[in-house]
């Protein structure tokens, strides 16, 4: 790859290994991405509320966009993103969406806000596959990936806060009125 960092005392044999582990953390970025992004197009339709739907559809705007640029991480180490990661994302969203459900109708939720609820965790998922993304670019030098998935932390951490705000605030509706949200 042209414009490589430059390490002192690494052979290319240490380089190509970093590069390795680097892509295989990858993976795990697009999965959790993917997973999140998923969720967000199944609950999003089904919301009630119009400004729920509407914050969700910003949410689900950026987890787009998200997971474009976790893709593109892959050509900034020279490799092409895996397809099967996208695949485990999407059947990881629908195993989030099932044990939320079961966990919040257990404790008497209703509606579509168990949907929503299964946002939170999926959110701080990806979010914290993007922060492990930041730091590994930061240790070997790729700056580029390093300043994106920084920004890319960022405006999960804000619609992670939006998420968390749209929960608390339906939570009495879907758990005492049972009402859908």
């Amino acid at each position: 790859m042209s414009g490589d960092p430059i390490f002192i005392e690494i052979d290319e044999q240490s380089w190509r290994g970093h590069v390795e582990n680097v892509e295989a953390w990858l993976g795990n970025v697009l999965t959790a991405q993917t997973s999140f992004r998923q969720l967000l197009e199944d609950v999003q339709p089904g919301l009630k509320e119009p400004h729920l739907r509407e914050f969700v559809g910003e949410i689900l705007a950026n987890a787009r966009r998200h997971e474009k640029q976790a893709e593109s991480f892959y050509k900034m180490i020279g490799r092409d993103p895996s397809d099967a990661r996208k695949v485990a994302g999407t059947a990881l969203a629908l195993a989030r969406r099932a044990g939320a459900e079961a966990l919040n109708a257990a404790g008497g939720a209703g509606g579509t806000w168990r949907g929503l609820h299964a946002l939170l965790p999926a959110s701080v998922s990806a979010q914290s596959a993007f922060a492990v993304a930041e730091q590994l670019a930061l240790a070997l030098g790729l700056h580029e990936m390093a300043e994106a998935a920084f920004a890319i932390e960022n405006e999960q951490s804000r619609d992670q806060l939006v998420l968390k705000e749209l929960i608390l605030e339906t939570a009495a509706i879907a758990i005492l009125y049972k009402a859908p949200v």
